[in-house]
């Protein structure tokens, strides 16, 4: 994990941010994974959004697949 974060704040620095406003967006992006976990949890525990939950992760596997190759 410290690694993944230690990568995005490189990135963020290379890019010519300040490195008190790169570590405030990785801090930012880092908050983001929380609500999305547990809204997450919550659907997961409905069985009627099972079949949404598969298509949506489905779909976004199919779309970096597909991104990655017209790169």
């Amino acid at each position: 994990f410290i690694r993944l974060c230690l990568g995005d704040a490189a990135v963020l620095l290379s890019s010519g941010l300040p490195i008190k406003q790169a570590l405030f967006m990785n801090f930012l992006s880092s908050c983001g994974c929380y609500p999305g976990f547990l809204l997450g949890a919550k659907l997961g525990e409905m069985e009627n959004f099972h079949p949404w939950i598969c298509a949506l992760a489905g779909g976004m596997f199919v779309y970096i697949g597909l991104a990655d190759m017209v790169k």
